[in-house]
């Protein structure tokens, strides 16, 4: 799968398989030779297994998430809490894939909504987010996945107290 996929934002009815919105960010494709060095990523604490899956296209990912940060994101973001309010709805259960759990992370809802966000990427520690009343997130391992595969990039993350498990053996 192409990293710049991770970028597309896409949000899905799980019950209707229907998708309810989708965006994209679009990341820089010209990065120096030396922002691709793994050394650059010892913030992450990766294990040395976990340093040889770390591919280039994981590291492309990883330096994209600047995007999260951005004026755009968040006028995304804002797009995306309408659209979730304006549907009739009280419940809703989700899914997404790639970068599209910043969304949940970002977006303040009407606190009317139940929202279940079901998620095969978990968020990296890069941002600050806290856990909301309404919205219970749940990691549910996918065939594939972008960065889930390397746990050191999560696993002592205080992010991963937000999310619910749906099989603990998967994503171990």
């Amino acid at each position: 799968m192409n990293w710049q996929n991770y970028f597309v934002l896409s949000v899905t009815n799980l019950k209707t398989n229907e998708v309810i919105f989708k965006a994209q960010l679009r990341p820089s494709n010209n990065f120096q030779f030396e922002e691709l060095i793994i050394s650059k990523f010892k913030q992450f604490k990766l294990s040395d297994y976990d340093k040889k899956k770390l591919s280039l296209d994981m590291r492309k990912i990883i330096l994209g998430h600047q995007l999260f940060e951005t004026q755009e994101f968040q006028k995304i973001c804002r797009n995306f809490k309408n659209k979730i309010d304006q549907l009739p709805d009280k419940k809703i259960t989700l899914s997404t894939q790639g970068g599209g759990i910043y969304l949940f992370m970002n977006a303040n809802f009407n606190s009317d909504k139940e929202i279940s966000c079901h998620t095969s990427e978990l968020p990296l520690p890069l941002i600050k987010a806290k856990k909301k009343p309404n919205i219970q997130l749940i990691y549910s391992p996918q065939n594939y996945s972008f960065l889930s595969d390397i746990p050191s990039l999560w696993s002592e993350s205080e992010i991963m107290s937000l999310f619910e498990l749906k099989d603990f053996k998967a994503s171990a």
